[in-house]
Formats: C-alpha cells, sequence, structure tokens
C-alpha cells in the first residue's frame, strides 16, 4: 500500500468521515500570506495568551471581578471561559494552527471588549479619551481580521497540514 494514501483513511476513522471535511479543513487553512505573518501571529497570540493567563492568575483585578465592574452577565461563568479561549486561541495563533478559526473568537472577544469598556468611556469622556484607552483593543481587532482574512502564511502549521492534505496524483 502507497503510504500516501493512508493518511485520508486514518483521518476519516478519527471523525472526519468524509473528504468534504477534509477539504473545507484544507481550504481554510490555506493561505497566500507572506512568511512575515508570523509577526502578527505572534505578537497578536501572545497578547491573547497573557491577557487570558492574568484573568486567572488575578481573578478579582483581572478576571471575575472585572467582569462584574463592566457589567458582564455571568462573571463567573464568562470570566473563566472568556479567558480560557483567550489561552487557547492565542497558542493557536502563535503556532499557526487553524489560524483563521481562531481568530473568529478573538475578534467577538474584541468586539465584546470595545463594546462593554469603550462605547461607555466615548459616550461619558468623549472620543479623544476613548480613542486613547482603545488602542490595544483596536489593534488587537484589526490584527485578528487580518488573520482571518489572510491566514497564518508558510510559517505555520497551517500550511504543513496543507501539505499533508495536499491531494496526491
Amino acid at each position: 500500500m502507497n503510504p500516501n494514501t493512508t493518511a485520508r483513511p486514518a483521518l476519516w476513522s478519527a471523525g472526519l468521515s468524509s473528504p468534504g471535511v477534509l477539504e473545507r479543513l484544507r481550504r481554510l487553512a490555506s493561505t497566500a500570506a507572506p512568511a512575515s505573518t508570523l509577526l502578527v501571529r505572534g505578537i497578536v497570540g501572545a497578547v491573547f495568551l497573557l491577557e487570558g493567563t492574568l484573568k486567572f492568575l488575578d481573578p478579582p483585578g483581572l478576571g471575575v471581578g472585572r467582569f462584574v465592574k463592566i457589567g458582564i452577565p455571568f462573571p463567573g461563568f464568562f470570566a473563566p471561559f472568556d479567558a480560557t479561549f483567550e489561552i487557547v486561541c492565542g497558542l493557536c495563533l502563535i503556532a499557526g494552527l487553524l489560524t483563521r478559526l481562531s481568530a473568529i473568537p478573538m475578534i467577538v472577544n474584541m468586539v465584546v471588549a470595545i463594546g462593554s469598556t469603550k462605547v461607555p468611556l466615548l459616550l461619558h469622556e468623549g472620543f479623544l479619551k476613548a480613542a486613547h484607552e482603545a488602542r490595544l483593543d483596536s489593534t488587537m481587532l484589526f490584527a485578528s481580521l487580518f488573520l482571518l482574512m489572510a491566514g497564518a502564511g508558510p510559517l505555520s502549521l497551517d500550511s504543513l497540514l496543507v501539505a499533508r492534505w495536499r491531494p496526491r496524483p
């Protein structure tokens, strides 16, 4: 048996039951982004990883306590939930693993952060104060959007997966 043909059945038996699923994953992971995308992935992933970790290390200031302060419902659930997503997605972004999928929850995360903290600041203290305070949040939002659109680039686990899943003659 050809060793190149064994990858697909092994993946199918792992729960990916059809070639259509593999093809969708391959398209999702493929990218034409330059190698320098590694820099964006690295810094965005590192910031999310750090912020998620800090939510667990300092629950009163950055985790549950902060979620209570800004009015997020069910803070005892959503603070660790958010922190877990930030850690997992941050690690995935750094490694370039399922980059586009990992960017989606981080985009939602940043939209919620801007809506719950920066919009009230805009309404109460004006544009300049809100714009100053929103620097990191807006940067993370737009960098995550970039990664969603561009993909991981060639220096990533996604590119290795795409090469592995490439159709063989």
